[in-house]
């Protein structure tokens, strides 16, 4: 302070010297609340830059779990796939087998049908042949009894 102003408060009496001691006071709680808020500042900055390190480890944790799950999801969907994959390969395998077997099939019955007409024509010529030897039959039986009388 200068010299003055202290002759000034001094000259003043008790009046002068609160004036005084109020503006030591006032100084020093300038002076405290100033440090205090510095180390406010400080402390706010300190909390601002961990948060944000703590974010960003939050962000790579939770990329690192979505790429866990992507993965994951990724290894899932190809299983299945292959799964379906295989699955459709082996209902073509048995269709194609099936679909051979059932033109054998149809072959032989093709063929069983041949031979069944064949039979039934060579049946229809064997009665008709049975038919002649049971009226030639007859008619040897009618020739026996007659040469008997």
């Amino acid at each position: 302070m200068d010299m003055s102003l202290i002759d000034i408060l001094l000259q003043n009496g008790a009046m002068g010297l609160f004036a005084a001691y109020l503006v030591y006071r006032d100084t020093k709680s300038e002076k405290r609340l100033d440090e205090m808020n510095g180390r406010f500042l400080m402390k706010i900055e300190e909390i601002t830059r961990l948060n944000a390190a703590n974010e960003e480890q939050q962000l790579l944790k939770f990329e690192v779990r979505e790429e866990k799950l992507r993965t994951k999801y990724d290894e899932v969907v190809g299983k299945l796939d292959d799964e379906r994959k295989t699955i459709t390969n082996s209902i073509s395998t048995k269709m194609d087998s099936t679909t051979a077997k059932m033109e054998g099939i149809i072959e032989k019955l093709s063929t069983i049908t041949t031979k069944f007409d064949d039979i039934s024509s060579r049946i229809s010529v064997l009665e008709q042949k049975v038919t002649h030897l049971d009226g030639q039959i007859s008619g040897i039986k009618l020739i026996v009894e007659s040469n008997k009388r």
